[in-house]
């Protein structure tokens, strides 16, 4: 049997340097506040707050998104109320008069509202990946139709 070669580890690490810009970027970027205090979880608030970010990226073709909105907030708000049940109780509980244990329920609860929250801001295109593909858009299709000349793709005259 043979053993993994492995590598000593340095006894001191070099310091670690970090870029102005990106200091300030992580300034920009503050955590929310519920996220500290779940209490202070405001669903109004959010939904106030991804309306104007949707309205900004989207513009006035995303009022019907309003369902999509409230549905994503419901979701939010179920993720908080979540987080507060497990931060005032065990990760563990017994089950079945103390014969088992396992996770507590709002574990699954919490996790299952995760996964609802980035499908609905992906359909949003409200996350990092689909931001960036709203943004792209608008430019490569300038870029096509500057490409294929004064005749476009199709020969005629634009």
């Amino acid at each position: 049997m043979t053993r993994a070669k492995t590598r000593a580890f340095p006894a001191t690490m070099p310091p670690l340097q970090i870029q102005a810009s990106a200091l300030q970027a992580v300034d920009a970027l503050r955590v929310a506040e519920w996220l500290h205090d779940f209490d202070s979880w405001d669903r109004d608030d959010f939904v106030r707050e991804i309306g104007e970010f949707i309205y900004s990226i989207h513009g006035s073709s995303c009022q019907f998104d309003r369902h999509l909105v409230s549905m994503l907030a419901d979701q939010m708000q179920c993720y908080a109320l979540c987080s507060r049940i497990l931060q005032a109780n065990n990760l563990i509980v017994t089950q079945n008069g103390g014969v088992t244990s396992g996770a507590h329920p709002a574990i699954g609860i919490r996790e299952r509202a995760a996964i609802r929250i980035t499908t609905l801001m992906t359909e949003l295109r409200v996350t990092p990946r689909t931001r960036a593909d709203v943004v792209k858009q608008p430019n490569e299709t300038w870029l096509k139709e500057f490409l294929a000349g004064p005749f476009g793709a199709n020969g005629a005259k634009v």
